[in-house]
């Protein structure tokens, strides 16, 4: 029984982690993460300690070692929308021009799962795959098309 959702968020940047371009976007990461830490319905996400300790691949999963993922878990699409769109995030959204280059395909995916989840990157990223190759279902969604059963 699913009594939350997962989240994965990729992107590629337009300029190295180092660049002073992506200077904005890279500084305000750890502020961002300990934000959604203290957010009402955040429940866990994959720490870049997890990661490099072998917990999940890094970016490089994607092909390109300038993808960037944030993969977590939550108690409900809305605590989600309202972290990504309400908080100091959704600004850092609406500039994401400025850092990162367009995709092909969706760049985020949302799917039902237990509030004990702690999926894996690979797990998450096929979860990407199905949403770009099938469409939204009851599976995998994304804000646009979310399924009757995902709201509280």
């Amino acid at each position: 029984m699913s009594d939350g959702v997962g989240h994965l968020n990729v992107a590629r940047l337009r300029h190295g982690w180092d660049d002073p371009r992506s200077a904005g976007f890279v500084d305000a990461v750890g502020a961002i993460n300990r934000l959604a830490e203290r957010s009402a319905g955040f429940v866990w996400r994959l720490s870049d300690e997890a990661a490099s300790e072998g917990r999940a691949d890094t970016g490089e999963a994607f092909g390109d070692p300038r993808v960037i993922w944030s993969l977590s878990v939550w108690t409900c699409v809305d605590a989600l929308r309202h972290f990504v769109t309400r908080t100091a995030h959704g600004a850092f959204l609406r500039r994401r021009s400025e850092w990162f280059a367009p995709m092909p395909g969706p760049t985020y995916v949302i799917w039902p799962t237990t509030l004990d989840a702690r999926p894996s990157l690979a797990e998450a990223a096929a979860r990407l795959d199905r949403l770009a190759a099938q469409g939204p279902s009851l599976a995998v969604f994304d804000f646009d098309h979310i399924p009757a059963k995902s709201t509280p």
